[in-house]
């Protein structure tokens, strides 16, 4: 049996912007799907989150998931832990965006609203 091998490559290897992963999805001929109507190849967003922080600001400033979205937290015994309950950050504000931003909750949502 002859197995057919490929070198490993990544949508990311050209780069993290949709553009990049664009270029790179048209260089290997690839689709997820094609359009019935329009006959287009279509591609799926693969974990879009991932090149959407790595672009901006928080992981140019190696703020990780975690750091936001799972917060230091204490127990009624005074204990601190991890807490694993993955939500907005803007729900425990105080434990999460305020370790880093001096703005008030109101003025970052609004930023983040685009206001």
């Amino acid at each position: 049996m002859t197995v057919k091998t490929k070198p490993l490559s990544s949508r990311g290897d050209e780069g993290m912007k949709v553009e990049n992963m664009e270029q790179y999805y048209d260089t290997i001929a690839f689709s997820d799907w094609t359009n019935s109507l329009s006959k287009t190849p279509m591609l799926k967003a693969q974990h879009p989150e991932y090149e959407t922080w790595s672009a901006g600001i928080h992981g140019r400033n190696n703020v990780t998931c975690i750091d936001c979205h799972m917060p230091k937290v204490q127990n009624a015994e005074g204990k601190l832990y991890t807490d694993h309950k993955i939500g907005n950050p803007f729900d425990n504000f105080a434990q999460t965006c305020a370790n880093c931003h001096t703005q008030d909750k109101a003025s970052l949502q609004k930023v983040v609203a685009g206001a």
